[in-house]
């Protein structure tokens, strides 16, 4: 995380070995993950309500008219609608998550969910008590009132909940996620609150 007060500097001085200015670079910020070919494809994203038959129509439409497409995004509208936040299916609009999943990934396509971590673990979630006792937290008294704050600057936190909140849905059969800004990044002091400044390693650097 980037603090705001204070600033790293690193000269790499290897002339015109470029190779090694890149080795070298790789050793100090970790090697960057060669992203796998379908994720290079076609993705096919709207910020809209699809129902779980809506979805499966408009795949069905692209194969029809012959579109390729890769990778199947739902926006937001896949979760509940307590909170900008969320990580609990919208059972009204998926009934059957896994089918609908499962029909999506026999169609070869990848699945991925949206995410707006910023507001927390709200109690309304699946995994809200799970959540709670992973991190040692009283599910009746967490410090946001209804939910447990973000905090990016917690490992444990954000172990917790790439495992306990996100597992399930993974081993459901989302394969990845869309990291959405308002990721909480001007909490815990992180200095992530400026306008050039937003990131959330909520995924990436979690075990780092």
């Amino acid at each position: 995380l980037r603090s705001s007060d204070q600033v790293d500097v690193y000269l790499f001085a290897h002339g015109l070995d470029y190779a090694a200015a890149l080795r070298d670079f790789g050793l100090v910020s970790g090697r960057a993950a060669l992203p796998p070919r379908w994720a290079l494809g076609i993705w096919l994203s709207r910020w809209y309500d699809y129902a779980q038959g809506d979805a499966l129509a408009v795949v069905g439409e692209a194969e029809l008219e012959g579109l390729p497409v890769d990778v199947f995004v739902l926006d937001m509208n896949w979760h509940t609608k307590a909170s900008w936040t969320g990580y609990s299916w919208d059972h009204a609009l998926f009934p059957d998550p896994s089918t609908l999943l499962g029909a999506l990934h026999a169609r070869g396509l990848r699945v991925s969910l949206n995410l707006h971590d910023a507001l927390g673990v709200g109690e309304w979630e699946d995994a809200y008590l799970d959540f709670c006792t992973a991190i040692g937290v009283d599910p009746d008294a967490p410090s946001g009132g209804d939910r447990v704050p973000l905090d990016l600057t917690s490992a444990s936190r954000l172990a917790a909940l790439d495992d306990v909140v996100l597992g399930p849905l993974e081993l459901q059969g989302v394969d990845l996620w869309w990291i959405d800004w308002q990721q909480g990044e001007a909490a815990a002091g992180t200095g992530q609150d400026g306008p050039l400044h937003r990131m959330n390693p909520t995924i990436a650097l979690a075990r780092t």
